[in-house]
């Protein structure tokens, strides 16, 4: 990581890792990209998970015109380290959230993010609600079982393991023309 947007401390809270990311932000690519790489390598703990959950519900509330991207960002951090005491504050977010010139709203990742913090205030896993949004199966919630090119679809399928209720999933990446999307399709027998 460049040395001109250190780390913030092992310890910060959500005040500071919310200012940290938005001087990366306005900085390089490459720096932003890095720095919340890093932050995303500490959530190895409940406690440092909620700090990360913490700091996007910050950024979401306290969202500027010149953050950006910073919106789907916080949406990620939400749904993928979020817990379901985080709930009703992003319910209560998201109607002032004001959309932004786009290919498709980005508020449609806060309702993702809503969708996984109910099953998980609900007791389930979270695999369903990932599949019906069409989410990337790359979170440290899923166990790659293998990966194929389809050359003639411009797809890679994804067989893919919930490390939590261990249902099996294909999952079909298609690389349209702005954005990858993913179909999800049950892989159990059962399914």
């Amino acid at each position: 990581m460049p040395d001109h947007t250190p780390a913030p401390p092992a310890d910060a809270g959500p005040e500071a890792l919310a200012a940290a990311i938005r001087v990366a932000h306005h900085g390089a690519a490459g720096e932003r990209t890095a720095l919340l790489h890093a932050l995303e390598q500490r959530a190895e703990t409940p406690e440092s998970r909620t700090v990360l959950a913490d700091t996007a519900l910050l950024l979401l509330a306290t969202l500027r015109a010149e953050d950006g991207s910073l919106d789907m960002v916080a949406a990620d951090w939400l749904r993928r380290f979020g817990r379901p005491e985080h709930l009703d504050a992003v319910r209560a977010l998201r109607p002032k959230l004001r959309p932004r010139t786009a290919l498709r709203d980005w508020r449609l990742e806060v309702d993702r993010a809503i969708a996984m913090l109910q099953a998980r205030a609900e007791g389930g896993c979270g695999c369903a609600v990932d599949a019906a949004h069409g989410a990337p199966p790359v979170s440290r919630d899923y166990e790659r079982l293998s990966d194929t090119t389809d050359r003639e679809r411009y797809a890679i399928i994804w067989q893919v393991r919930c490390r939590s209720c261990t249902r099996r999933w294909d999952v079909v990446e298609q690389h349209g023309y702005h954005y990858p999307t993913f179909a999800w399709s049950r892989a159990d027998a059962d399914g």
